[in-house]
């Protein structure tokens, strides 16, 4: 039985250390710190302005929209607050695909910017 939990106890810690192993190299791919709100603001100025030619936009061109930009909305009918979220992609670099997912928040709050 004692050889048993023993092997089980190394098994346990070895998990452990790999997990460890792999949040300190994926804490190494983040970036020194995040993107600024006033350079974020700076970059949606620049954006088109399609928010009130979303309604009239077909289906499908709304549909393909939505996806590349990996659009999600949780709704909380109890509250009536939503959460959305959008994933940013810079481009691909030698197969590493460089995301950034944006959570928006409600007026008057900053966003929490991540990066995956």
């Amino acid at each position: 039985m004692f050889a048993l939990v023993a092997k089980r106890i190394l098994e346990l810690e070895d998990a452990i250390a790999d997990r460890r192993a792999r949040l300190e190299h994926l804490e190494g791919q983040l970036p020194p710190e995040p993107p600024r709100l006033e350079d974020v603001a700076l970059v949606m100025e620049r954006l088109p302005t399609l928010g009130q030619r979303l309604a009239e936009l077909p289906r499908a061109e709304l549909r393909a929209l939505f996806e590349s930009l990996q659009l999600t909305v949780t709704y909380f009918p109890d509250t009536r607050d939503a959460v959305v979220e959008i994933t940013l992609r810079a481009g691909t670099t030698k197969g590493h695909d460089d995301a950034q997912v944006c959570s928006v928040p409600p007026v008057g709050f900053e966003p929490t910017l991540g990066r995956f």
